[in-house]
């Protein structure tokens, strides 16, 4: 009986041990296997933040190097087309004129140097090949990369400019320098009237665009600025070996140089790995569910951390990048040295009594000095003030070609609108609308309310008109909320200008407010602006 009892006892106790171990294992297992889910939703999810800020710091690397080459660009174009460089490139003049063109041109270039900190020396060569060396600097380079870059341009009449890639002094170190060659054409009135004369070219330290690139560079990533060869300008970041995978890659090639920039992220596979293992290694001891749900909060605590981190550094890139994006679209050149080159021109206009060339001088630098005082809002009557001295100017280069006829009701001219916004609709419409006909251009301005709160200005001309595949494209750009053109294609200079002052109306008043585009091919082209009835005048943005 004994015996009887002491085998039941056995297999009872062994049953109840066995359904223990089994609960334990299926405990220990489903642990396991939800810890390996919470593991991989964790690095699903850090992997599309690392995505997410590889993307943000790009456009933001991407922007800073942009600014820099724009800052060049601006320079060249307003020192090439002063009178002093027209008159150097084309060679009018006895020796003792030249020299004196040439010492007022010297003092430009210093301002040029001192203001711009990209920019150490300039230069200018005549179609005959004659050079005007500011400084030191270039006379060593200019046979083996100015003359090289000046036929390429000319062969294939490119008239934007080029960079030369990076060089320096030494092949053996790396580059320190690049150049920035432009064709030049002349403005001055005369026989030579818009012929090519020679070229400007501005020699620029690679600091700024160094430092552009490593302002953006991300922990576990690499930039690169490649030329048309895609051989290696510039490297900055960590350096790609075995043990590391490349997680997301991004691309973007500049609209005024031959240069691209890329982006490469890494994962750190041995490392992840590892700690994957870790984890697994420790959550296997841990059979006990109480443990199981400890650690899941743990993880969701550090989650909501992470978020909260990733919320704020979000927050700072976006403020950041609408400052950035402000300062781009209301400083595109430096008004400072044009608007004391132009005023320059004017009192020598007025000594060798050129009451043209004055009046032109005159009326550009009233036109600048408008646009660098102030702030962002001023009022109606003001901008069309501004506007007719433009018109003004342009009548003067076009033969008095163009008529502009404005209607604003009554009260209207006194609201507050975005500062320099109808004079590059205008100057648009006469480049891309009415220079491209034969004989009379009409513009006309005419404003209207729709209701006591908002406002519409139409901008229209009668000059070659918008083909309509092409208007949709720039209606679609334009629709754009704020900060998502990027993602839209590009539609000439016309597309960007336009969406300049698009993206500046709607960072200022927001999305409700900006420009759509009506036209007939061939007929006309009218930009119609909505604008809220602004009775006093807003703060400017910080």
């Amino acid at each position: 009986m004994n015996t009887a009892v002491e085998s039941f006892e056995k297999k009872l106790s062994g049953g109840i041990r066995r359904q223990l171990y089994a609960v334990q294992l299926l405990s220990l297992l489903i642990t396991t296997l939800l810890s390996l889910i919470s593991i991989g939703e964790i690095r699903r999810f850090s992997m599309d933040k690392v995505s997410m800020y590889a993307d943000v710091s790009f456009n933001q690397a991407v922007q800073n190097v942009d600014r820099q080459l724009q800052s060049v660009v601006s320079t060249a174009r307003a020192f090439a087309y002063t009178e002093l460089a027209q008159q150097l490139l084309i060679g009018a003049g006895g020796l003792s004129d030249v020299r004196g063109v040439y010492n007022s041109a010297m003092s430009n270039v210093r301002f040029i140097i001192n203001t711009n900190g990209n920019i150490i020396d300039a230069a200018l060569v005549d179609s005959e090949g004659k050079r005007y060396l500011f400084g030191s600097q270039l006379d060593h380079v200019i046979t083996s990369y100015a003359r090289e870059r000046t036929s390429f341009l000319k062969d294939r009449n490119i008239k934007h400019g080029l960079f030369t890639d990076f060089f320096s002094e030494d092949v053996s170190r790396p580059g320190n320098y690049f150049m920035y060659v432009l064709p030049v054409y002349s403005s001055l009135q005369g026989e030579k009237y818009g012929k090519y004369i020679g070229v400007c070219l501005m020699l620029c330290r690679t600091d700024s665009i160094c430092e552009a690139m490593d302002a953006s560079l991300l922990d576990n990533s690499r930039l690169t600025l490649l030329n048309s060869n895609e051989e290696v300008l510039r490297d900055a970041g960590l350096v790609q070996n075995e043990t590391l995978k490349s997680l997301s890659q991004n691309y973007y090639t500049f609209s005024n140089a031959d240069w691209m920039l890329r982006q490469l992220v890494f994962e750190d596979s041995v490392g992840v790995t590892e700690g994957l293992y870790k984890n697994t290694a420790v959550l296997f001891i841990m059979a006990a569910l109480l443990i199981l749900i400890a650690m899941i909060a743990l993880q969701l605590q550090m989650i909501n951390r992470h978020n909260s981190e990733t919320q704020r550094r979000l927050l700072q890139l976006e403020l950041s990048k609408n400052k950035l994006r402000l300062s781009v679209l209301q400083s595109q050149i430096n008004p400072h040295f044009l608007y004391n080159t132009l005023a320059c021109i004017r009192g020598m206009a007025m000594e060798n009594n050129l009451p043209v060339i004055a009046h032109i001088a005159s009326n550009m630098a009233a036109l600048f000095r408008y646009s660098i005082k102030g702030g962002a809002f001023v009022r109606l009557n003001e901008e069309l003030g501004v506007t007719r001295k433009y018109i003004d100017i342009m009548n003067l280069r076009l033969d008095n070609r163009i008529s502009i006829h404005v209607d604003i009701p009554e009260g209207l001219t006194d609201i507050w609108m975005v500062k320099m916004m109808l004079q590059p609709l205008v100057e648009n419409a006469v480049f891309h609308g009415i220079e491209r006909i034969e004989g009379e251009g009409r513009l006309s301005v005419t404003g209207s309310y729709i209701s006591e709160k908002q406002y519409e200005l139409r901008i229209r001309d009668t000059g070659a008109g918008i083909p309509p595949g092409k208007l949709d494209v720039l209606n679609a750009l334009l629709r754009a909320p704020a900060g998502q053109t990027e993602e839209l294609p590009q539609s000439g200079e016309a597309g960007v200008g336009l969406s300049n002052i698009q993206q500046k109306i709607k960072l200022l008043l927001g999305d409700a407010y900006g420009l759509r585009l009506e036209s007939v091919f061939g007929e006309y082209t009218a930009v119609i602006i909505t604008m809220p009835v602004l009775l006093e005048r807003p703060s400017d943005p910080a």
